[in-house]
């Protein structure tokens, strides 16, 4: 197994979250409960056009809650027909409000070149207002950036503080990308074990990259004891997830096994499932 594990790298997770529809009324002005309101259950009955009828006044008016609204119905094609410009749009009208949400979202835009014209540093610039105001999305978006040296000068060490202020926070996505570090000894010094703490918060949250990346660890002995039984539970859970580095560590983990063990694994797997990945 270990001449074979060469195959397989922690990935750090650079997909870029937004974050999703304001449900909150707590900013609201006086007098736009009743359509903010009005549109909040018009949207959770999926009646996306009603939705929009009684959120776009609202934006118009300058409340910065629906218009990151409107930039989310504009992204996701509910109520209207996709459209990344008018999304990023709403967006920006919403994030030069100070509104963390839609300065993540917007951030997400530049970064992928949605909507707007594709620049790392503008994206940068959206995310770390986001960040500051303790939206974990940017903080790990701050973090995905400066590892992968995108609109920036590539810094680990700096990576890592973001992942662990968006990671101290119960963002899944964080704690795999901190553990990843941990595990190659990037910007933090390595360790083994403070690697498997972080990939075991994210995997209980049902993050299947984490949950491969666990199953990589047993399987290596690398911060736990080499353990193929659990290796092939957590590969198999990651696998049912959708990691495709899963599908293939499982392969190689079953050839280590006996038949029983991996009768074994497939039950371990299925009580984790049912336990919603505690105490596996």
């Amino acid at each position: 197994m270990s001449k074979r594990t060469s195959l397989f790298r922690f990935t750090l997770i650079v997909l870029l979250a937004g974050a999703g529809l304001v449900l909150t009324r707590a900013l609201l002005p006086s007098g736009a409960s009743a359509d903010w309101n009005q549109g909040l259950a018009a949207y959770e009955r999926g009646d996306y056009a009603t939705a929009l009828r009684a959120w776009q006044p609202l934006a118009e008016r300058g409340i910065a809650m629906a218009q990151h609204n409107l930039g989310l119905m504009y992204r996701e094609a509910k109520g209207v027909s996709k459209d990344d410009k008018t999304a990023a749009e709403w967006y920006q009208r919403a994030a030069e409000q100070g509104y963390a949400d839609a300065q993540n979202n917007l951030g997400t835009m530049y970064h992928a070149g949605e909507g707007v014209s594709q620049d790392y540093k503008t994206a940068m610039q959206w995310f770390r207002r986001a960040a500051e105001q303790g939206q974990a999305d940017a903080r790990n978006s701050l973090g995905a950036m400066y590892a992968q040296g995108q609109g920036v000068s590539q810094d680990y060490k700096a990576a890592a503080q973001w992942y662990r202020r968006a990671a101290e926070q119960g963002y899944a996505n964080a704690q795999s990308n901190l553990g990843a570090l941990y595990y190659a000894g990037r910007g933090v010094p390595q360790d083994d074990k403070i690697a498997l703490q972080w990939f075991r918060r994210a995997a209980e949250q049902g993050l299947a990259i984490a949950q491969s990346s666990l199953g990589l660890m047993h399987a290596t002995g690398k911060g736990v004891p080499q353990d193929y039984v659990h290796a092939h539970m957590w590969a198999d859970i990651a696998a049912s997830g959708g990691d495709k580095n899963a599908v293939a560590l499982l392969n190689l983990i079953k050839e280590e096994m006996t038949p029983s063990q991996i009768t074994k694994a497939q039950k371990l797997a299925r009580d984790c499932v049912r336990k919603a990945y505690k105490d596996c």
